[in-house]
């Protein structure tokens, strides 16, 4: 299956990554949806409290500056990597994730300390 790209008109396959002609990424921006707002990134970002706090509220307290890295990988797309060890780990649909690069997915859960601050990713693709 082709997608037109939105840039400069040429058909690519929907499995890549950037459009073989202009290059414009297609990889999606990335969301992340607490109780109290969303937070979205389109470049690799450290998520520490501050911009946490923006998601989950109150409980960003419990995450340290930084607490994870969020960062694009066009091989395997949006990845999650601690970067420091934190105060509370954290958690990737309840596994710790660590400082080796994991990937996420459009649905993935991300928590600190796999009870507070519970974070739902959501991909939003981009043509």
């Amino acid at each position: 299956m082709t997608e037109r790209c939105s840039n400069c008109g040429t058909e690519t396959d929907h499995r890549e990554a950037r459009c073989r002609v202009c290059w414009r990424d297609f990889l999606p921006s990335i969301e992340l949806v607490g109780d109290a707002g969303t937070v979205r990134a389109a470049i690799g970002t450290d998520f520490g409290r501050t911009i946490l706090q923006r998601a989950i509220g109150d409980a960003a307290a419990f995450a340290s500056d930084p607490q994870f890295r969020i960062f694009k990988d066009h091989a395997m797309g949006w990845m999650v990597q601690e970067t420091v060890p934190p105060s509370n780990p954290t958690m990737l649909n309840d596994a710790p994730i660590g400082p080796t690069p994991t990937a996420v997915a459009d649905g993935d859960e991300l928590s600190i300390g796999g009870k507070v601050g519970r974070i739902r990713i959501r991909l939003a693709r981009v043509l």
